[in-house]
């Protein structure tokens, strides 16, 4: 937990013990504990200064840090000989990876939704991506994305063929309320290739309501509205320049309609006096009708 402390602790020590020393240093020839504890002093803030430079970047509102795997809460339930790190995974995966992420709230209860929209996909897929390219063995990714609906804060890492999402935070909402005592406000929706994740008691098995396990290649979800990448709108139809108009499509002339159209009155009173029924009729009309196209 000191990563989020050290630089204020740098400066703390900074100027309450390394400036004095530092003058005493100059002012006269230092004794054996001030050299051990100078030591000390320089040694601890290189080594913060050295976990603070794993901030890696921030871009499109999304801040990516690489903590260690044994600062993780529930770390004991992730064996280091199966975390696989760095991960290789292309920008098609990635972003099923993200349209996967599915939640609803449970309290008042809401319908399925995404974590990510469709934008935020496009935004932080290759983000990601880089991001899991430089995972050492010993870290996991750690991140915090600022959309429009609000913050959004987890982790991510890789086991063997699988992805691990845990949110603590989805568009300003916390997972729950749980260190009080209460209950999830929202949990993680499975899609096809994903479970939620069990840690083992000695009691009994619970369920991570908040941690997706997902296959590391997934198929784009089945729930979410597909756009084939440079799929455009349907083309209208070409027109036919100097083309002969067929006798079949050439537009009847008002003597010819009026004389449909006199026609058809005629047939419907013979059906009205019932002089023809009802299928002398249709096919008559029918006949009609044909010979004006």
């Amino acid at each position: 937990m000191y990563y989020y402390f050290c630089p204020s602790l740098n400066i703390f020590i900074h100027f309450q013990f390394f400036l004095p020393y530092t003058l005493n240093l100059i002012n006269k020839k230092p004794s054996f504990p001030t050299r051990l504890l100078v030591l000390v002093i320089v040694v601890f803030l290189t080594s913060c200064s050295s976990i603070d430079e794993k901030k890696t970047y921030s871009k499109n509102g999304l801040s990516i840090n690489y903590l260690k795997l044994e600062y993780m809460n529930d770390a004991e339930e992730v064996e280091e000989h199966e975390v696989e790190h760095p991960v290789k995974i292309s920008e098609k995966y990635m972003r099923n990876q993200l349209y996967s992420l599915w939640y609803r709230n449970i309290e008042p209860k809401g319908p399925t939704q995404p974590v990510f929209t469709d934008q935020d996909v496009v935004r932080l897929a290759p983000l990601f991506r880089q991001a899991f390219k430089r995972l050492k063995i010993d870290t996991y990714i750690h991140f915090e994305y600022r959309s429009t609906l609000g913050m959004t804060v987890g982790d991510v890492f890789s086991t063997i063929k699988k992805l691990h999402w845990r949110f603590y935070r989805i568009n300003d909402v916390y997972y729950s309320s749980e260190l009080v005592g209460g209950e999830p406000t929202w949990q993680l929706v499975r899609d096809d290739g994903q479970k939620l994740k069990k840690i083992k008691t000695a009691f009994l098995d619970i369920t991570r309501k908040n941690w997706i396990v997902a296959n590391i290649h997934l198929a784009y979800p089945k729930n979410r509205k597909k756009i084939p990448a440079g799929r455009r709108a349907p083309l209208a139809p070409k027109k036919v320049l100097n083309a002969t108009p067929s006798t079949n499509t050439k537009p009847a002339s008002s003597s010819q309609t009026s004389s449909i159209q006199k026609r058809l009155r005629t047939l419907k009173n013979l059906l009205e006096e019932g002089l023809i029924n009802e299928k002398e009729y249709q096919d008559k009309k029918r006949e009609i009708l044909n010979e004006g196209l």
